[in-house]
């Protein structure tokens, strides 16, 4: 997990809390799809997930509505049948690279270049399979 991106989080989307954060490397076979791709997302229990996700997402959408132009502009994954919108993942736009969604995070939220520099640094990836 990562302590400075929960911190971030909690800041700027304050919702219902994660008791973790990760930014998560997935590994698929899904047809059309990056392997792997990198999106934000928790470990919470399955039935808090759905809700606490929901809600976290409505209030950063709300927050930050360019967050779908900035998506498209750092690189954000599209979907061939739906190329104007960015594919999600439990819905955090899905990345080719972790540097490009730490970016968009970071340009997103407005945060400084510094707080970038060290998310690429010190956040771990978890890698799942999807």
């Amino acid at each position: 997990m990562c302590q400075l991106l929960m911190s971030v989080l909690k800041e700027k989307v304050p919702v219902i809390p994660f008791n973790e954060v990760f930014v998560v490397e997935y590994h698929t076979s899904l047809q059309g799809w990056p392997n792997p791709f990198y999106a934000i997302d928790t470990d919470e229990p399955v039935d808090l997930l759905k809700v606490r996700y929901d809600e976290f997402w409505t209030c950063f959408r709300q927050l930050y509505p360019d967050w779908h132009r900035l998506a498209l502009n750092t690189g954000a994954y599209i979907r061939p049948e739906y190329p104007d919108t960015a594919a999600m993942v439990n819905c955090c736009p899905v990345f080719a690279t972790k540097e490009r969604l730490i970016t968009w995070l970071c340009r997103t939220l407005r945060l400084p270049d510094s707080v970038r520099n060290l998310l690429l640094l010190y956040c771990p990836v978890v890698q799942r399979i999807l």
